[in-house]
């Protein structure tokens, strides 16, 4: 099968294993396709932390969950006047755009 992924082999081989495994379980067994997609988001995640510089691991950090909203609770954090910041955010006063640039995505306000 040729893989819409293809790209990524050389730099990443072994995302490239998980993503080749999704696109062969996603119409035969969806659930299976399910389970590597979270494996691969899972690499994915701990990629971005283990080599983006400014990006720093919350001490407090025990689901997927928690290492992808820890950056924009930070910044949340660090760009208010509010004093207390979020569990095992370590962010300093840098401002937001050096401090969590992953986080810069927008947020859907409540109607």
């Amino acid at each position: 099968m040729n893989s819409q992924y293809a790209l990524i082999a050389s730099q990443w081989p072994d995302l490239h294993e998980e993503v080749q495994k999704v696109e062969q379980f996603a119409l035969s067994d969806p659930r299976t396709a399910c389970f590597y997609v979270r494996r691969t988001i899972e690499l994915l995640v701990e990629w971005v932390y283990d080599n983006d510089g400014q990006l720093e691991r919350p001490i407090t950090a025990q689901t997927l969950a928690d290492l992808m909203y820890a950056s924009s609770r930070c910044a949340v954090a660090t760009s208010t006047t509010t004093l207390r910041k979020p569990a095992g955010c370590m962010a300093t006063a840098a401002p937001m755009s050096t401090r969590c640039r992953a986080s810069t995505r927008k947020t859907r306000s409540k109607p």
